[in-house]
């Protein structure tokens, strides 16, 4: 039996006190305050950042008042992110802000548009849920749907072209963006610590 970590949302509640927090950490890290789509993570081939910057390269043709914040310390396989980077001219719509400090994840993501995660490979997957606890619309590579369940719009971690009919369908409709972020929060409902304790006590009493 698999029993997943506890997550718990109270970290990322939002006050309107924080409003001018978000603003003043947004111009720290020279985020725009146009609509912008946020990945988080090392940047490295497992976490397959590259593969978003093709299909976003594609999806801000249709909406340039797009940007993409990749957020996260560099890790083997940036280099090849920069080149995409450049070959696709994207120097001024995607943004490398660096390692974000865990306190100041939840400005970032209340502030995104949509959240997308785009990973190989992971060992749980921690940002989506934090995106769920922030009520953002998550788009994932279905590489973690025990995670996501049906929190997330997932895609094949692998195919450009999923990747930017997700973003357009996405950035498009309003309601499917209040349904994913609906179901988001039911699916963090699964991870909450209680859950953890009373599934870990049920275990072991049937050891």
């Amino acid at each position: 039996k698999v029993i997943h970590n506890g997550f718990s949302q109270k970290d990322f509640s939002f006050s309107k006190e924080e409003k001018e927090e978000t603003r003043k950490i947004l111009e720290k890290h020279k985020i725009p305050k146009t609509p912008f789509i946020l990945s988080l993570g090392r940047l490295e081939a497992r976490k397959n950042q590259g593969i978003l910057v093709q299909a976003f390269a594609d999806f801000v043709k249709k909406f340039p008042e797009y940007h993409l914040v990749l957020a996260g310390p560099e890790g083997f396989g940036f280099k090849e992110i920069k080149r995409l980077i450049k070959e696709h001219r994207l120097s001024h719509k995607v943004h490398l802000p660096g390692y974000i400090p865990n306190e100041e994840i939840k400005f970032l993501l209340k502030s995104a548009h949509l959240f997308a995660f785009p990973s190989l490979a992971e060992s749980f997957g921690f940002p989506v849920l934090e995106a769920f606890a922030t009520h953002t619309p998550v788009i994932a590579s279905n590489a973690l749907e025990e995670i996501t369940g049906i929190g997330a719009y997932l895609v094949d971690p692998l195919n450009v072209e999923e990747w930017f009919n997700a973003l357009v369908h996405v950035a498009m409709d309003y309601q499917l963006r209040q349904d994913l972020v609906r179901r988001g929060l039911e699916q963090l409902e699964n991870f909450s610590w209680e859950k953890c304790i009373d599934e870990t006590w049920e275990l072991l009493a049937s050891v």
